[in-house]
């Protein structure tokens, strides 16, 4: 009787935020696959996780090897030291691929390192941060274009580069030349087609227009306020706005968001500003939403934009250069992005008049190009496919 070799198991590390929704939601992937793969983190912070975050680490099979001081130009003896740790920890559990999620700041230590790599962006890293470093001047210019020196360096080292949008695989040849994989994160599809719609707070006979991403600049939630002030009074009495202020939202930009949303009551809008919602939650809010608005100035590929498609409810979001796969004629674009633009949407949308083609289309795309389970294994045939069986999505 023959007997099929049987693959050695891969040895991943992961330098990541533990803390992050995002980065967990990819790492738990290979985590969950303990007879292909065993999973280590390292994270870059001058103090270590919380006592619960290192919980749910041991309950998802991640073995967590310490923190990396943060990196700084200023402190190259630091930087030695904690790269000699790096390569320690690498040598010592024999390491078969280091995956740094995401590359902003994590890359950076890859810049000298000879094994097996892979960085993968987020729309910050690759349409904020990295185009950022040489648009400085003065005396930041030199600190800066070294900087991103660097991190073209690292980049350069890398195996695999992959992208959560297919803006990014374009930013990431157009700042170094390297071909990206669009990989995106992903949404648990079955998950949210399953959730029961259940509103977090009690509102009778009203629109429900959520905003799900969190109060803040980049997401615009002021320009979402100044819409609504285009409705007429009679138009507001209809409309229940919530939105999630998150934990990090500045003081300054709260105060405004608040005042604005006191004015609009004033008018006969009723709102909620919820600190948070788990997923979950999330998924039963927009299940039983009647419209999604998201406005932000800058974008990736929104994984609450996905989950909002699968959950087959109205969508308004900001007409940036979204990957055209998923977003086109998926959802109404805000084209003309003033007040006066977003209240003309609100009024399709409430008056009946979404295009019904839209919410089928946009269960066929996040079905086809958003479905995370698609998406990782994907990640896991092309990055890792030489150790693994190649699987059928």
């Amino acid at each position: 009787m023959e007997f099929m070799e049987q693959p050695a198991v891969t040895r991943i590390l992961f330098i990541a935020d533990p803390n992050s929704l995002h980065n967990q939601k990819w790492i738990r992937f290979f985590s969950n696959q303990p007879s292909n793969y065993t999973v280590f983190l390292l994270c870059e912070s001058p103090e270590e996780p919380s006592a619960a975050c290192q919980h749910w680490l041991s309950q998802e099979n991640i073995t967590f090897l310490g923190c990396l001081a943060p990196f700084s130009i200023r402190k190259p003896l630091r930087n030695t030291r904690e790269y000699r740790h790096f390569l320690e920890v690498t040598q010592r559990f024999s390491i078969d691929c280091v995956h740094v999620l995401f590359a902003t700041p994590y890359a950076l230590w890859l810049r000298k390192y000879q094994g097996k790599c892979v960085i993968s962006t987020r729309g910050s890293d690759v349409l904020k941060v990295l185009p950022s470093l040489l648009q400085q001047k003065g005396i930041k210019r030199m600190y800066f274009a070294y900087l991103f020196r660097l991190f073209q360096k690292s980049f350069a080292k890398a195996h695999y580069i992959t992208s959560t949008s297919n803006q990014q695989v374009e930013g990431v040849s157009r700042l170094f030349a390297c071909p990206s994989l669009c990989i995106r994160t992903g949404v648990d599809v079955r998950a949210i087609e399953t959730a029961e719609a259940l509103y977090p707070v009690k509102v009778e006979q009203r629109f429900k227009l959520f905003s799900p991403r969190f109060v803040a600049p980049i997401y615009d939630t002021l320009f979402q306020i100044e819409g609504l002030n285009q409705l007429d009074s009679q138009e507001l009495l209809k409309i229940h706005f919530l939105c999630i202020r998150g934990n990090n939202c500045p003081s300054d930009y709260w105060h405004l968001v608040e005042s604005g949303l006191s004015a609009l009551e004033s008018r006969g809008l009723t709102w909620n500003a919820l600190d948070y919602l788990d997923q979950a939650q999330m998924f039963q809010t927009y299940k039983a939403a009647d419209a999604v608005l998201m406005t932000p100035v800058s974008d990736g590929t929104p994984n609450s934009a996905l989950e909002c498609m699968a959950a087959g409810i109205p969508l308004i979001i900001s007409d940036l250069p979204y990957d055209a796969e998923l977003f086109d004629n998926t959802c109404l674009k805000i084209t003309n992005r003033t007040p006066e633009g977003l209240a003309l949407q609100l009024r399709e949308v409430m008056g009946g008049n979404y295009p019904q083609q839209c919410l089928t289309n946009a269960k066929e795309r996040v079905e086809k190009f958003g479905n995370r389970e698609r998406e990782m294994v994907r990640l896991e045939q092309s990055i890792y496919g030489k150790y693994i069986p190649m699987k059928k999505p």
